[in-house]
């Protein structure tokens, strides 16, 4: 089953579909789903969607107001529930229900061994949040924990403990031009939330551009390109001096990549949440396919793909143009990556692979919250900022 975002009420799903309530986390608004549309045939939603619908929410507003919404098992439907509102405003996105179509998205986990993930033993319980590979080594970085918020490894399994350069709140980490670059969500007013390091173990604290929130870091085009949750840019040629960029909009940036000669933001605020440069300086916005927090962005295959919380993901041929692509879950995405020609995405304690980024297969995986995914020798590598000595998990393809 999947559930897009629904801009009046979250739908908690319970197991066996017979009914599910809305949590309200706001007082205006509860859902009420029934399987069975014969028997709770709201008046006007069938018609709707030309008696296509599955199933069906009541939703009450005030305690009062009915609106319908729909789950459909025909994403022919998909424009039409977006059509739907309620004094202005949408009351779905899109939401899918279980069918008997062969090619509709899994909704449990697959048990194929050639698919599981190894849970590993990361060096410390912080919260890691980002890691990358360069150089023969992946190195992961974290915004909890005392002197040790780096950690490393040479094959994604045995994890070492290192020292970053200051205890900021490093949000990303990425590696180019033969150094490894961290950035800082700490705002701090001293400069100190940039480091380097040649290796990934001794680390050199850098002046930033200016002292903002930055998310996200990559590395393309002989550039290092940083972006921000106050909606700016920074860029670099070596990562250790850094200016100041224009962003196409003031946005809480929360990820960049590069690919196909293009640098790539996302962003989980505003109209237009995605912005493209040819450069790292001149930045265009581009609309994104929906309105979604959008967490992290990657290339592959010829292709961009973004992803969300509440189980959005979007692709791209050239970052200007997107599209909708359903996926099983309505997990919190928070990391996605290209390797082998596989695409991976981590989120709240769930795994997803596609070959295209288009079609996904949910995986097992350690009911963490996986933050940030890499490849690299082979193997991809997640961490996580929860769990017990488990913070680590490794897939070889």
């Amino acid at each position: 089953m999947k559930f897009f975002s629904n801009t009046i009420c979250r739908f908690v799903i319970v197991a066996t579909l017979s009914v599910a309530w809305m949590t309200a986390a706001e007082k205006e608004g509860s859902c009420l789903v029934k399987k069975d549309k014969d028997k709770f045939n709201y008046e006007g939603c069938d018609d709707l969607n030309n008696n296509k619908c599955t199933a069906e929410v009541l939703c009450v507003l005030n305690e009062q107001t009915q609106v319908c919404a729909h789950v459909c098992d025909n994403s022919e439907n998909k424009k039409m529930c977006k059509k739907q509102k309620f004094k202005g405003k949408k009351i779905c996105e899109y939401l899918y229900a279980p069918t008997t179509d062969m090619n509709a998205p899994s909704n449990a986990p697959t048990t194929d061994p050639y698919f599981e993930w190894t849970s590993q033993t990361s060096a410390t319980n912080n919260k890691w949040v980002s890691v990358t590979y360069g150089k023969g080594i992946f190195v992961a970085v974290s915004d909890t924990g005392t002197g040790n918020r780096v950690m490393t490894s040479p094959d994604g399994m045995e994890w070492t403990s290192q020292s970053s350069a200051v205890d900021n709140r490093w949000s990303s980490v990425t590696y180019g031009e033969g150094i490894f670059v961290a950035v800082s969500d700490t705002y701090r007013r001293n400069g100190q939330i940039v480091m380097t390091s040649p290796d990934g173990i001794k680390w050199t604290s850098r002046t930033s551009a200016t002292d903002n929130d930055w998310l996200g870091v990559t590395y393309g085009g002989g550039i290092f390109v940083a972006v921000s949750l106050s909606g700016t840019v920074m860029t670099s040629p070596d990562g250790i001096k850094w200016t100041s960029q224009t962003s196409a909009a003031n946005n809480y940036w929360t990820s960049v990549t590069y690919g196909q000669g293009t640098f790539v933001a996302v962003s989980d605020t505003g109209t237009k949440m995605v912005m493209t440069s040819p450069d790292g300086i001149e930045w265009t916005s581009q609309t994104s396919a929906g309105i979604h927090y959008w967490q992290s962005v990657t290339y592959g295959k010829g292709i961009f793909v973004a992803v969300s919380y509440l189980g959005a993901v979007m692709t791209s041929p050239d970052g200007i143009k997107w599209t909708d692509q359903i996926v099983a879950y309505n997990i919190d995405w928070y990391g996605v990556t290209y390797g082998q020609g596989i695409f991976v995405m981590v989120g709240s304690s769930s795994v997803m692979t596609s070959p295209d980024g288009i079609a996904w297969t949910s995986r097992a995986a350690a009911t963490n919250n996986w933050k940030s995914v890499t490849y690299g020798r082979g193997i991809f590598v997640a961490v996580s900022s929860s769990g017990i000595d488990n913070r680590v998990m490794t897939w070889a393809p």
